[in-house]
């Protein structure tokens, strides 16, 4: 493994100029130098591109024009890739502290060529900015969410082997790609963790609005079609059923269900 790692770091924006300037700063604050940092604007107009010019001692490549959503974003931008761990963050996500770059590449140099993906912790926090966990996942031989467990993608370097010139992420989906492409990635490599927090993240993604929960729950479905992953029957039931009751909850209950269940939830994971 390379000594000194190019680090790649890629975002997707779209009006959100705020959150990039923190993310920014993030970045700005690394005492890690090797980094290539890749903007992907989906032609915003809300200032967003005037964020991106501020900060262009640290981005290394932009570009500001129309797409069909996050992952045809994503795979724009993979074309720019000259780094050999690429981490994706996204606008409002914040590399937790100035020395996480730096620990992962000094972790680099510790592997070998069979690992393409590693991976740390993320910190989860309420759109207020107070925490609501930390997600670590030191081993991922179980399943969740109906499909085998991953780690969160703001928490994820993976080797630039795993990204193709054309086409990385499947762009017929509109929730599920990341989970998609990590789950090939298992097939060609192996996943190694880092006892570390890499970045902090507001838990408000399109995935988790309880709007989207069939929309997820279909395209995870398909996923395990395409890939021929045999998810265990009572998994399924348990998975659909939290679902639903999930669903229900916020419809009838709207937000004090949803503070009420993630307030248990979050006592379990830590």
């Amino acid at each position: 493994m390379i000594c000194d790692p190019r680090i790649t770091i890629i975002t997707s924006t779209f009006n959100c100029a705020d959150a990039l300037r923190r993310t920014s700063q993030s970045i700005r604050m690394q005492t890690y130098n090797n980094i290539q940092w890749i903007i992907a604007d989906g032609a915003s107009t809300d200032g967003t591109v005037e964020v991106i010019k501020e900060s262009k001692k640290i981005v290394s490549n932009w570009f500001s024009e129309p797409d069909r959503g996050i992952y045809d974003a994503w795979n724009k931008a993979c074309r720019l890739i000259d780094g050999d761990w690429v981490l994706f963050l996204g606008a409002g996500d914040l590399i937790d502290s100035p020395d996480v770059l730096q620990n992962i590449a000094n972790h680099c140099g510790t592997l070998d060529d069979t690992v393409v993906v590693i991976y740390g912790n993320v910190l989860l926090k309420k759109p207020d900015g107070t925490q609501r966990y930390i997600s670590r996942k030191p081993t991922l031989n179980y399943f969740e969410f109906g499909r085998p467990a991953l780690p969160h993608h703001q928490g994820v370097f993976q080797n630039r082997r795993l990204f193709s010139d054309f086409e990385s992420f499947d762009s017929s989906y509109r929730i599920a790609g990341d989970s998609k492409f990590l789950l090939i990635a298992a097939n060609k490599g192996r996943f190694t963790h880092i006892d570390c927090i890499v970045s902090a993240m507001i838990d408000d993604g399109a995935s988790n609005d309880y709007k989207n929960i069939f929309a997820t729950q279909r395209e995870i479905g398909r996923i395990c079609l395409e890939l021929g992953i045999k998810v265990p029957y009572l998994h399924k039931i348990l998975i659909d059923t939290n679902r639903i009751f999930h669903y229900i909850g916020n419809r009838i209950f709207l937000g004090k269900y949803k503070i009420y269940a993630q307030r248990f939830l979050d006592k379990i994971r830590q």
